[in-house]
């Protein structure tokens, strides 16, 4: 499976995040060990202009590390079709013990970048730079997680067979089973609706109260937060078996596929974009009273928090509309 076209590039861009990365952590032991922003001195000019070049370099490598992860989704669910039994990615996830590891890793480094973005933008627009030691920090720690997902993948596709069957999405969604994939596509589903449309909501409402009032970025943040579990929860339960309109069906990745007009990727970007976003702000909120952050912090807030209705606001359309436009009825009125 190493030698597929979509793996060999997938591993080339895993390989060059990495080596950005491990690039960028070097100078960034270097900057917390010399920098000393009221030096005159030529040590620590040059560690000025190489902290701006460590910038450009990571926040590239950051947004490679946000198509790595949608690369690594096309990937797993083109490979179904060389793998017995598999359906989509979720079977071929599934057919070793690193496929959701990797998934999990990567989506996980995904978001870390997206907050090192968000906080190397305030940061520059900062006269006294007043993160750099908080970003350089979170730099060595995005190394090690991004070696591991690097690891976890690269056994993945290597354990690959495509000699031996892999468990269908049916089998793992299967609401009668008792996995916790099952327990969870069997939740009843008008409670789980209206906590998801409920939780929308104060959401949606607390962004708008941000925007309005420029105060309440937290609040966003931790409504934006509890959103994600549920919305997971939603997707399995009750959203996918509305857009296949089979009662049965609750797998969250047939959505990735052409014949349902790839609209999980629309889903999984409303997801993880209001995810960070809201992250991003609750982030911002506890670097509010650093010097030089003042007037910063509330703009940047409100960026997110203008990102994050849009993002939440494209999910909540897309379940709306699958609720109430679906031939399928799970409900009975």
């Amino acid at each position: 499976m190493t030698l597929q076209p979509s793996v060999i590039a997938l591993q080339a861009l895993s390989i060059l995040v990495l080596l950005s990365l491990g690039w960028g952590a070097f100078w960034a032991w270097r900057i917390l060990e010399g920098w000393d922003l009221e030096s005159p001195s030529e040590r620590q000019l040059r560690l000025e202009q190489r902290a701006w070049l460590v910038s450009a370099v990571v926040s590239r490598t950051c947004l490679a590390q946000g198509l790595s992860l949608v690369l690594f989704l096309h990937t797993a669910d083109s490979l179904h079709r060389i793998l017995p039994g598999a359906m989509c990615a979720a079977g071929s996830l599934n057919a070793n013990a690193y496929g959701y590891p990797a998934l999990l890793m990567k989506a996980g480094n995904g978001m870390l970048c997206g907050l090192w973005l968000i906080l190397n933008r305030a940061d520059r627009l900062a006269e006294s730079f007043p993160l750099l030691r908080s970003r350089c920090r979170m730099l060595l720690g995005m190394l090690p997680l991004a070696a591991f997902e690097f690891e976890l993948q690269w056994e993945y596709f290597r354990n690959l067979a495509a000699d031996g069957p892999v468990s269908c999405c049916d089998a793992l969604f299967n609401a009668e089973g008792r996995s916790v994939l099952a327990r969870v596509a069997s939740l009843p589903v008008v409670p789980l609706e209206i906590s998801f449309f409920a939780a929308m909501a104060l959401t949606l409402a607390a962004g708008v109260h941000v925007l309005l009032r420029r105060q309440g970025a937290s609040l966003f943040g931790w409504a934006g937060l509890a959103v994600f579990p549920l919305t997971i929860a939603s997707l399995i339960a009750f959203v996918s078996p509305y857009l296949y309109e089979l009662p049965t069906h609750h797998c969250p990745f047939c959505i990735l596929q052409r014949e349902y007009a790839y609209i999980g990727y629309a889903i999984y970007a409303g997801l993880l974009g209001g995810t960070l976003a809201a992250a991003g702000a609750l982030v911002l909120s506890r670097c509010a009273g650093l010097p030089g952050l003042e007037g910063i912090v509330p703009r940047l807030q409100a960026r997110l928090v203008a990102v994050g209705l849009l993002a939440y606001g494209l999910l909540t359309a897309i379940v709306t509309h699958a609720v109430l436009f679906s031939n399928l009825v799970l409900v009975e009125g």
